[in-house]
């Protein structure tokens, strides 16, 4: 009987203290890392492409303009980033040949020279409103600054040889405002977003500039046209802009970088 009751007290002694464990145990959590918040000092790369810019890629008969080859973020604060885009487009064509002419039979040479350029810079700023790694919130506003040029030659030796050189030089200006959601990509330096704004674009100088002369430069005309067609409305002077606005989507690839050793 008095081994029985020493193995009851050790048996009830061993159960107490194993509760005692698990009472007094402390709470195990597991951290999952969901990406790796810009600081102060960081870099980013970017890529942004519109829905505008895809469905354009979509449109055969609409000229596309690339997407921003350059753009770039820089935070001073956890908080506060500037950024920058930048984007260059030019597309030049020559032609060279001799036109079908019933009244001579050598025909008449005809040759043509063009290039169209597309000049942009877009500096910006975004606040970020949350610390979190795994949603990131920023407002931010931008302004698009660049040129267009449009330069039109053609050479032909009619009767009289002509010389048309026809030009546009467009200076461009316009602001966006923006609303943006971004996610940090496990432990990679890298962010997958969607952006929305609203834009507004002024175009000034909308107008094509003729010059008409002879290869000896005995006489020249010139004239200003709307859209570069010479056979349309013709304007001794001419003032003319143009402006859009409207809203559109972005979605973002983004990789960051920065000096720290």
């Amino acid at each position: 009987m008095r081994k029985l009751f020493f193995i009851f007290v050790l048996g009830m002694c061993l159960s107490i203290q194993g509760f005692a464990q698990i009472s007094e145990g402390s709470v195990n959590a597991k951290i999952i890392r969901t990406g790796n918040r810009p600081e102060a000092g960081t870099f980013g790369v970017y890529v942004g492409p519109a829905l505008s810019d895809i469905l354009r890629m979509a449109d055969r008969n609409t000229s596309w303009r690339g997407f921003p080859l350059v753009n770039l973020k820089y935070y001073t604060s956890p908080n506060l980033e500037f950024r920058l885009g930048l984007q260059f487009y030019s597309e030049s064509s020559k032609t060279k040949g001799v036109l079908v002419n019933t009244a001579n039979s050598d025909g008449t040479s005809y040759g043509t020279k063009s290039k169209e350029s597309y000049n942009r810079i877009m500096p910006g700023i975004a606040y970020h409103f949350s610390s979190k790694n795994l949603v990131d919130v920023y407002l931010g506003v931008a302004i698009p600054l660049g040129y267009d040029i449009d330069d039109r030659n053609s050479v032909s030796s009619d009767e009289i040889a002509l010389v048309n050189k026809v030009k546009r030089t467009s200076f461009v200006i316009g602001g966006e405002a923006f609303i943006g959601l971004q996610c940090f990509v496990a432990d990679l330096p890298l962010s997958l977003g969607l952006e929305y704004g609203i834009s507004g674009l002024c175009e000034f100088g909308q107008k094509y500039k003729h010059e008409v002369a002879n290869v000896g430069g005995t006489e020249t005309q010139i004239f200003y046209t709307t859209d570069g067609n010479a056979m349309g409305t013709n304007y001794s002077d001419l003032k003319s802009q143009k402006g859009e606005a409207g809203s559109d989507i972005r979605l973002t690839i983004s990789y960051y970088f920065n000096n720290k050793k």
